[in-house]
């Protein structure tokens, strides 16, 4: 199944701004804005709620960093891709602390960002449901599909704590908060029970299974960050 996906563009030199608007307004699923300055990239973002956010680091007004400050510690929930053509690695850290959740050095290869953003476009819940059969999890189980709705939820930034995984998982299950925590337990320690295949990396070794906020974790950084 593939969504929409509305995208902010914040990049002040008018030209770049306008070949990436071009490029990426090809695609049908993307829904492109812009915004030329970081004030003005912050107020749009705040009030129309855009899915992804392509976010220059050296902007006038404020800069992309201290946008990307500002949106976060409001509750801004949209994928972030930073970029920059600032060299050092250092500029990456900083935007991946201040909130990224990608960085794209300048000169930045659109044909890449566009695989990305059509990759995001992918409903995340059917993708962590092809990531359990993949590694085995029974899918008649009520904890198959319970695990996949909150690894989902995870990814997609809709639930940012644990308690509000359960407790939106439960509701659209019809089921209590403590039913789905233990039904995706039950779901983990089976995948990682005695004689049991080896997971794939990034998961963990055969072992002490991981806690269930691990696991989700794990299981959004697989579905997220495509190879």
């Amino acid at each position: 199944m593939s969504e929409s996906l509305s995208v902010l563009l914040v990049e002040d030199d008018p030209i770049q701004r306008s070949l990436a608007h071009r490029i990426l307004s090809l695609e049908a699923r993307l829904s492109v804005f812009t915004a030329a300055d970081g004030l003005e990239g912050l107020a749009f973002a705040l009030q129309h709620h855009p899915q992804v956010i392509l976010l220059d680091l050296i902007l006038p007004g404020i800069s992309g960093l201290e946008l990307l400050r500002r949106y976060r510690d409001q509750g801004g929930t949209a994928k972030v891709l930073a970029l920059s053509q600032a060299p050092g690695q250092w500029v990456c850290d900083a935007a991946l602390a201040a909130g990224a959740d990608f960085f794209f050095p300048k000169p930045v290869h659109w044909g890449e960002v566009l695989r990305l953003l059509l990759f995001l476009c992918d409903d995340l819940t059917s993708r962590c449901r092809t990531l359990l059969l993949k590694l085995g999890a029974p899918a008649d189980w009520a904890g198959f599909s319970q695990t996949a709705l909150a690894a989902g939820l995870l990814a997609g930034r809709r639930c940012q704590l644990m308690k509000e995984v359960y407790i939106e998982t439960a509701r659209q299950f019809q089921t209590s908060p403590a039913g789905v925590e233990v039904n995706i337990r039950r779901l983990i320690s089976h995948l990682y029970r005695k004689g049991g295949p080896p997971l794939p990396e990034p998961f963990p070794p055969p072992g002490r299974p991981p806690s269930n906020k691990d696991f989700l974790r794990i299981m959004v950084q697989a579905v997220t960050f495509p190879l």
